[in-house]
């Protein structure tokens, strides 16, 4: 019987705990100043590469999670890890290949603070990670480049976490593969919905 009263007495301390614990870190978040970003990214990404662009005919959906932590003034780390999956038909016997590319982003911001809008400039090192699979073969690589990226953080409202991403992005990325030279760099637009802590 002591037992039965003792775990009711846990559960409703359990409830309740679950229940107030979010209504305090939204107020923790509303009440503070933000140092940091979790950022879920799409956006429509084209590569350079003319090879590339005859076998997989046009640009590709680019989707992934994005981090950014304040470290000094205006200035903010960040962190992008996206995947972009296309299938084509090689250009001589039409056979289906499949293509799946993973960028990863480490870069520098620097951040301007306005009333509503967040507008930022950044560059950085990239490690694009890709995979082919076809009839002829496979192939696993990756390749070493750099970025620089514009784009504004919009706010709905100062006590609201919630903020928009609008972004312009351009990778440079050359590797080489069988004495041929792939050039896995091009354009990048898109948004994100951002949570700001």
């Amino acid at each position: 019987m002591k037992e039965t009263k003792a775990n009711k007495k846990r559960f409703w301390i359990l409830l309740l705990t679950l229940l107030i614990s979010p209504a305090f870190f939204l107020s923790f978040l509303e009440g503070s100043e933000k140092q940091g970003t979790l950022e879920f990214l799409i956006g429509n990404y084209g590569m350079s590469d003319p090879q590339f662009k005859a076998v997989y005919e046009k640009a590709g959906l680019l989707r992934g999670i994005g981090l950014t932590s304040h470290l000094a003034y205006d200035v903010h780390f960040s962190l992008e890890i996206k995947y972009l999956y296309r299938i084509g038909k090689l250009t001589y016997t039409k056979e289906e290949t499949k293509f799946l590319l993973i960028p990863v982003s480490l870069g520098i911001r620097y951040v301007r603070p306005m009333d509503w809008a967040l507008p930022y400039l950044g560059m950085g090192l990239d490690f694009c990670f890709y995979g082919e699979n076809n009839a002829i073969g496979t192939v696993i690589d990756y390749a070493k480049g750099f970025h620089i990226q514009g784009g504004s953080y919009f706010r709905f409202a100062k006590n609201i976490p919630f903020w928009l991403n609008v972004r312009l992005k351009y990778t440079k990325a050359k590797t080489e593969d069988n004495n041929r030279k792939i050039n896995l760099g091009g354009f990048e637009y898109g948004i994100g919905l951002v949570l700001a802590f």
